[in-house]
Formats: C-alpha cells, sequence, structure tokens
C-alpha cells in the first residue's frame, strides 16, 4: 500500500471515529433534552393537578360541613344562617360565595347577603341556576363546569353543590361558589408559564381555565382534553393530560409543537457536513505534509536500488529528521553488507577447495576399497536405511552360483530376513555348499553390510567332531560304568579313612563323567534332530522341588518358589523339564557372587496359552557382549581369570533347544553385578495335535 493511500485511510479514521463520538453525544443530548420536556410536563400537571386538588377538596369540605350545619340547624333564623355561611367562607378565601337553597329553589341565607350593586341575595329564586340543575345527584356532591355568575357576582364560577336530607325528606341545596382565576393563580404561582401553558378541562372537554393562549385549547377535539393521564401531540403542540381525584376535571400541560424527526435531521446533516469539512481540511493537510515524506522515501529508494554507501548529490535527505537518520543507518549497514559479502565470497573460495579435496579423497578412498572388495574371496553387499542395494562384488555374485541379477534378488530377500533376526546371522545351502551370512550396521543405522563366505570346510569339521563326540561319549559309558561300579565297592570295603576319602573322590568324578557324557549325547541328538520329547499335562511345582533336590546338600545355596495359582500346570515333557530348571540353577550357582550365598527366585505367571517361568538370580551378572553369544555351543563366560569356573558350556545351548522342541521361547536380560534373569515362556495347555493322539 503507497504510503499517501495510507495516510489518507489513518486521516479517514482519525476524523470519522470523533466525528462519530461526538454526534453521538449530541444525539443522546437532544434525545435527554426531549425525554426531560416529557418529564417536566408530567411533574407540572401532577403538582397542579395536586394543588387544584388540596383546594377543590378543602372547598368540598366546607360545603359538606355546612351541608351538616343545615341539616341539624333546620329551623333557625336566617341571620344565624347568615352568620355560619360568613365564617366558613372567610376561612377558605378561594370561596367567590356560600349560600342556602330552599327546596323550593330560593336562596334562604347567603355569604355575601348583598351583591356588588347593593342589592340582596336572600329570596332570590335559583330555578335556572346550573346548581339546580340536576339537584338530587347520586353520590350526594357535583361539581360544576364554568359558569357565568349570576346576581351575586359577575365572575365566572365553579359551583359546588350538596344536597340536603333529614330523615329521608329533602330540606334544600349547600352550595358554593369558587372563584377560579384565584384559584388557578395561586395554583400557579412558581411555575414557567410563558414556557408551558396550563389549562384546566371539564367534564365535557370544554375549558374551565387556561393560563395563556399560545397554545389555542378551544381547538383541541373533545377526545383530546378528555383523555386521561396520555402524552400526546399533534402537528401544533405536545401536551399531557391526566385526571383530578376529587372532580371530573382534568388538567393539562402543554407547549407549542418541536419537530423532533427535523431537528434530529438537521443534527445529522450538520454532522456530516462539519464531518466533511474537516475530512477535506485533514486530507489537503496531510497532503501537503507527506509531500516532503514522499519525496524522502524516493531519495533513499534511489540509494538503495543502487546499494550506494553514501548518497550522491541528488539523493541526500534533509528532512524529516527520522527518514534522515534511517538513510545514515542503511549506509552504515551498506558498507557492512559489502565488507560481510566479500568474506563470503572468500569462505566460499576456501570451502568450494576443501570440498573439492575432499571428494578427490574420497574417489581415491572408493576406487581403493571398490578394488579391495572386488579381489576379495569373500561376497561384500551393502545396503541403505531403505534396504536398496548400493555394491555387490564379483565374489557374493560368484558364491551364489548365480546371475548378478537374480543374486541382487537373493540377497534382498536375504538381507531383510536377517535384518528381522537378532543375531544378524544366517547359514544357507548354494550348489551343495554351505555358506555363512553376517550383517553388520553403522552407527547411524544408514548402512547395512552383509558378508558372505565359504563356510562349508568348517560346518563339515563340526558336523565329524559332533560325530566324534557322539561316539566317544557312547565308547565311554561302558568303562566308566565299570570304574564307577569299583569306586562304589572300593568305598564299601575299605576301612582305611584315606583310602575312603579316595573312593569318595573317584566316584564323585565318575558322576561328573557321566553327567558331560550326557550332556554330550543330548548334544549330538539335539543336532541330529533326533532328540525326543513325550509332553503331558503335568503340575510343575514338584519338578522344581525335584530338580531342588540336587543343591539340598549345598549351604551357600537358597530358592524361592512363587507358582501363580493360574499358572500351576504346564504341557512339557517332565525329563526335559526337570533337566532345564537343573541347568538354569546349575548356571545362577556357577556365577553365583565370590564367597556369597547363591539366592535364587522362580516365578511363574499365566501369559496367554503359555506359561511364563521367571529364573532370577543375585549373581555376578554378564556383560553386554556376552547375551547374544550366552546359548551358543561351548561359550562360557570369562570375566574373572583367576576364577576357575567349570562346566563345558553346553548347558544353556542344551537348555535352549529343549524350549524350542516345546514351541517356546526363552530370553535373558542381565545387569552386571546385579544379577541376572531368566524368561521361559511354555505352552500351558495340550496342542490340538497331541489332544489327537491322546485319543
Amino acid at each position: 500500500m503507497r504510503f499517501r493511500t495510507l495516510l489518507f485511510f489513518i486521516s479517514a479514521a482519525a476524523v470519522t471515529i470523533p466525528c462519530l463520538v461526538m454526534g453521538w453525544f449530541q444525539y443522546t443530548a437532544v434525545e435527554r433534552e426531549f425525554a426531560e420536556d416529557d418529564r417536566t410536563r408530567a411533574e407540572i400537571s401532577l403538582l397542579v393537578s395536586e394543588r387544584l386538588e388540596a383546594k377543590v377538596d378543602n372547598a368540598v369540605s366546607l360545603v359538606t360541613a355546612a351541608a351538616e350545619i343545615l341539616k341539624s340547624e333546620e329551623g333557625v333564623p336566617t341571620e344565624k344562617l347568615n352568620q355560619i355561611l360568613e365564617e366558613l367562607r372567610k376561612a377558605s378565601p378561594d370561596i367567590l360565595n356560600m349560600h342556602f337553597d330552599n327546596p323550593s329553589a330560593v336562596s334562604m341565607a347567603f355569604s355575601p347577603q348583598k351583591n356588588k350593586h347593593g342589592e340582596s341575595n336572600i329570596g332570590v329564586s335559583h330555578k335556572e341556576r346550573s346548581h339546580w340543575q340536576n339537584p338530587h345527584v347520586l353520590d350526594g356532591l357535583s361539581v360544576s363546569s364554568l359558569v357565568q355568575a349570576v346576581g351575586a357576582s359577575d365572575r365566572k364560577i365553579v359551583n359546588i353543590t350538596k344536597p340536603v336530607y333529614s330523615n329521608g325528606r329533602f330540606v334544600g341545596l349547600a352550595v358554593a361558589a369558587l372563584d377560579l382565576e384565584q384559584i388557578a393563580a395561586q395554583v400557579l404561582k412558581g411555575f414557567a408559564t410563558d414556557a408551558y401553558q396550563i389549562g384546566i378541562f371539564g367534564r365535557n372537554g370544554e375549558v374551565i381555565f387556561s393560563s395563556g393562549k399560545s397554545v389555542p385549547l378551544h381547538n383541541l377535539t373533545i377526545e383530546e382534553r378528555t383523555h386521561r393521564s396520555f402524552t400526546f401531540s399533534n402537528a401544533e403542540y405536545y401536551g399531557y393530560v391526566r385526571p383530578l381525584a376529587v372532580t371530573d376535571w382534568s388538567v393539562g400541560v402543554f407547549s407549542r409543537t418541536v419537530d423532533r424527526k427535523a431537528v434530529l435531521v438537521q443534527l445529522f446533516i450538520r454532522n456530516v457536513f462539519v464531518w466533511l469539512a474537516t475530512f477535506l481540511t485533514a486530507i489537503v493537510i496531510g497532503f501537503l505534509a507527506s509531500i516532503s515524506v514522499v519525496r524522502a522515501v524516493e531519495k533513499l529508494t534511489r540509494q538503495m536500488t543502487a546499494a550506494r554507501i553514501l548518497p550522491d548529490k541528488s539523493e541526500r535527505i534533509k528532512s524529516p529528521r527520522e527518514l534522515v537518520q534511517l538513510q545514515r543507518t542503511y549506509g552504515r549497514m551498506q558498507e557492512r553488507l559489502i565488507t560481510a559479502q566479500n568474506r563470503l565470497k572468500e569462505l566460499n573460495f576456501s570451502l568450494e577447495e576443501k570440498v573439492k579435496k575432499q571428494v578427490q579423497t574420497i574417489q581415491r578412498h572408493e576406487a581403493l576399497l571398490t578394488s579391495l572388495f572386488s579381489d576379495m574371496k569373500e561376497g561384500i553387499v551393502l545396503f541403505n536405511e531403505k534396504l536398496e542395494m548400493r555394491f555387490c562384488n564379483p565374489s557374493a555374485v560368484r558364491l551364489l552360483n548365480l546371475s548378478e541379477e537374480e543374486a541382487k534378488k537373493r540377497f534382498l530377500a536375504l538381507v531383510k530376513e536377517m535384518h528381522q533376526s537378532r543375531d544378524k546371522h544366517l547359514f544357507i545351502q548354494s550348489q551343495g555348499f554351505d555358506l555363512e551370512l553376517r550383517m553388520f550396521e553403522s552407527g547411524a543405522k544408514d548402512v547395512f553390510c552383509v558378508f558372505v563366505r565359504d563356510a562349508t570346510s568348517e560346518l563339515q569339521i563340526d558336523r565329524l567332531k559332533d560325530e566324534l563326540i557322539g561316539i566317544a561319549a557312547h565308547e565311554l559309558k561302558t568303562p566308566l560304568a565299570g570304574v564307577r561300579m569299583a569306586a562304589e565297592c572300593l568305598s564299601k570295603t575299605v576301612q582305611d579313612p584315606e583310602s575312603k576319602e579316595t573312593a569318595a573322590e573317584l566316584l564323585e568324578s565318575a558322576d561328573e563323567m557321566k553327567s558331560m557324557i550326557s550332556r554330550w549325547l543330548d548334544v549330538a541328538k539335539l543336532q541330529t534332530g533326533s532328540y525326543e520329547i513325550h509332553p503331558e499335562f503335568c503340575l510343575i511345582k514338584p519338578m522344581i522341588r525335584k530338580a531342588l533336590k540336587h543343591f539340598s546338600g549345598f549351604k551357600d545355596f537358597e530358592c524361592s518358589l512363587e507358582i501363580s495359582p493360574d499358572a500351576a500346570a504346564a504341557n512339557v515333557d517332565k525329563q526335559a523339564f526337570m533337566q532345564i530348571v537343573q541347568n538354569l540353577l546349575s548356571n545362577a550357582y556357577k556365577y553365583r557372587k565370590e564367597g556369597g550365598v547363591c539366592r535364587v527366585k522362580i516365578q511363574t505367571r499365566k501369559s496367554g496359552d503359555f506359561l511364563e517361568l521367571k529364573v532370577e538370580d543375585e549373581g555376578i551378572g554378564l556383560p553386554e557382549s556376552a547375551i547374544d553369544k550366552i546359548f551358543d555351543r561351548f561359550y562360557q563366560v570369562r570375566m574373572d581369570p583367576a576364577r576357575k569356573i567349570g562346566g563345558t558350556g553346553l548347558g544353556l545351548y542344551i537348555t535352549k533347544e529343549l524350549v524350542l522342541l516345546h514351541k517356546g521361547k526363552i530370553t535373558v536380560a542381565s545387569t552386571l553385578g546385579e544379577g541376572t534373569v531368566f524368561t521361559l515362556e511354555l505352552p500351558a495347555l495340550p496342542t490340538e495335535t497331541e489332544k489327537g493322539k491322546d485319543e
């Protein structure tokens, strides 16, 4: 957005918002004035009504008192009645005259007794007067509308009439004439009658009194004048009318009409003109003020486009001060930027030279390694983290005896298989040869190397060695039985303690030799696949206790059992299971802490369709490097050269193979210096095949 456009919007906002706020305040002020005017009319109407009601109520009270006197003083002389009326009239200056009329409508007492012409007011017939139009009113009291007095006065009056009855007989009328102009003058005292016109209306809407002539009350319709407690307006005036409680009169407060809608429209138009004038003034002032800013920005833009550190004569900014400072700051930044760019060019050139040398070195090393790998008799295959083949030397293809494409597919399948295995080690046969494959990972696991070699001769040697061990074990069993029998006879027949000890040692050595031969035979059977097991559903606790009898004489051996009720039986071969437990206990005893007690804990729990057996010891533990080899044949952990640990290294190998024969699983976890935990999973229930055989 351009600067002047932005300035236009800012000026519009700066002018519009205050004008809107000012207009709103003016509008609310006018509305408050209108509301205040209505409230004032209502208050004036209320006060006038209350004062007028008080005056009329006082007059009604005096008339009622006069009626009671006439009733009680029936038959008294006229002079006394005149005196009573005179006293009552003096009690209220608003009463112009009071008189008693007999049933014939002739005045029999009057105050004042004479009119302004000196004529007597007593004995005058009032039959045609307004207060005799309806003498027998139902509610006992009537207030007339405005009438012209005749005889006693020539002023306009309002008559308050009270009929008098004695024992059901009509006695006459008690009448009081009110001077309405005098009452109105007293009632309206203190009100601003120049701003508001006050009117009093009779029962038929006639104007009884008006405080002025600014509003022609005679033009009001009957409905308007008799409307009760209502604010109304027409084309000429506003008004508020309310009734009186003691009479059927109404009091109205009126003022000249003010066109409120026109006032609001004029206010709106005036504010629009003010806003427009202010806005145009702000735009002009802003435009004049922006000229110097725009020119300064254009100069700075030309300098920045040319990337000059110092501006030329036509680009030098003189005002405003902030842009002068900005131009200086830009010059310093541009100078530092040029220096940094030059330095960056030098670094890039140096880096390019180093990268070029490094690439050349890598290329030489790659050529050397390629030459080395190509000349190796062993196969080398490299894969990336996505298991995509990146290199394969000729020996790897030759060992598989396949075409290059077929060899790549074969290696891809083998590396996926080894990638999922734990030991990353595999033996395969190809064209009558035994090949060994090992996979190695880089530290970042982004390169996988598969090493392939011909292991045919080594495996043949292993098979010959296994055959030799099996033959030797079979051949040694017969002479070993004779040696053991001779040792038993010797221990029973000799009496010399030294000879007995020698016979016992010979017997112990024969038992150890027998155990070793048994292990060799088991290994041979496991290697050839001739080892057979006969699983049956049985309790495991008795078998564990039977295996523990071998250690019953060892004082430095302790074992605790925690057999879960839902894991108390398993589908296993009894002899094989006892051999598994005995091998694990023997391993724990051999690798106990030197000079300490061997503590072993055996736990069982149900895990799906399998029984989970844990054998945990507190021995010396295993290093991480030994965990992957612990189940290999003839492997023994050697941590302390000074400590001699016996055995052949076949116990855990046999244990693993027996577990696998049960279609189970065995894992090991160890912490060096704290102990080792072997976890076995064995079938808890007979398989479907075994159930079919039993049936």
